[in-house]
């Protein structure tokens, strides 16, 4: 295929369940550890659907940190030629037929790594990887919550298992993956704090935010002793790793729970008391949303989806700028800044179906 190229040859979208083969354009990831510019080649796909898949238009897909890691080489278990992506949005063109036409969003443990993946203008995956999109998103906007959605109901919901009146405290609030752990721990009917490292953030979910910058950790641990009556919080989400787990540590009360979702690098450490530790009766949960499968993500994706529908829960704000599939290495940049954004690729240069 051609490198570097934004366009891609349409094919038309008159499609059949009987039709047995559907072509589009992909970005391929090629090579990686190199310059993200040279990490991928733009050309054609040809997907065979069998039996039980779905084949979905792709009319949106998400960018996620995962994708920049992938193309720089620190996913080891990636072996290009790969089609990268995990999440999307977009209608369902070939299936059984409750799912024809329908607006669906998903996404993967596996998609784009050990499977072509969402960046791409059709998809392939089992039937039921799919969830049915909530009417109120936008293609645009459902395509890009995948990953951090389904991050943030795995360390809030399956693993701390928040319930109403519990104090949890969110670090690295300030991240896709922070925001959406305080909305799903509001949603719960808990008391929330954030720390973060940044300014002007607008992080309505959370009822007391702390700047690290701002405060030592003794002072942060107090504020967050004090919140909670002196009992300590139940649920410290880590979104951040390293020795800033330590903090977690100290701030859980009596047989709180500790999640940790991130790290700066495999070769970084966390020490703490391990006589507090076992004197609460602490748990420590660790997320890697890379050992879910496709068929989970679509599950959690469907139980979330009325909170979406009525506006409970909202999904991010998506970068005024959107992506081509032969700009996927701009769109790994933009993501690596860190910005406050999703990004989004639009395979077909449009999100409408």
């Amino acid at each position: 295929g051609r490198r570097g190229s934004g366009q891609v040859q349409r094919r038309s979208t008159r499609t059949m369940t009987e039709t047995a083969a559907f072509e589009g354009g992909c970005a391929r990831l090629a090579r990686t550890g190199g310059e993200l510019s040279d990490a991928f080649e733009v050309g054609m796909q040809c997907l065979a659907p069998a039996a039980g898949e779905v084949v979905v238009k792709v009319l949106a897909a998400g960018v996620n940190m995962s994708d920049v890691k992938e193309a720089r080489g620190l996913m080891p278990f990636v072996e290009p030629p790969v089609v990268t992506g995990r999440d999307f949005s977009g209608v369902v063109v070939h299936g059984p037929e409750e799912l024809m036409g329908k607006a669906v969003y998903g996404t993967g443990g596996e998609l784009g790594f050990r499977r072509d993946g969402s960046h791409a203008q059709y998809l392939c995956v089992p039937a039921e990887c799919v969830a049915l999109k909530p009417s109120k998103l936008t293609h645009e906007e459902a395509g890009t919550l995948g990953v951090p959605y389904v991050t943030a109901y795995e360390a809030v919901v399956t693993k701390a298992q928040v319930a109403t009146g519990e104090l949890v405290v969110v670090q690295g609030a300030s991240g896709m993956v922070g925001r959406a752990a305080l909305q799903l721990a509001k949603q719960r009917g808990a008391t929330t704090v954030a720390l973060v490292r940044r300014e002007g953030l607008d992080l309505a979910a959370a009822d007391v935010v702390l700047n690290l910058r701002d405060y030592d950790t003794d002072v942060v641990v107090g504020a967050i002793i004090e919140r909670s009556g002196r009992r300590g919080c139940d649920v410290f989400l880590d979104l951040v790793g390293g020795e800033n787990t330590s903090l977690g540590i100290r701030a859980l009360g009596e047989s709180g729970r500790l999640v940790v979702v991130s790290s700066p690098s495999p070769e970084d450490t966390a020490s703490f008391n391990v006589f507090e530790f076992y004197r609460k009766q602490l748990s420590i949960f660790g997320i890697n949303t890379l050992a879910l499968s496709d068929q989970r993500c679509a599950e959690i994706l469907a139980t979330l989806a009325p909170a979406f529908e009525s506006g409970e829960l909202q999904p991010f704000l998506v970068n005024k700028t959107r992506y081509a599939l032969g700009e996927l290495h701009l769109a790994l940049n933009t993501v690596s800044k860190g910005l406050r954004y999703r990004v989004a690729i639009l395979p077909w240069g449009s999100a409408d179906a």
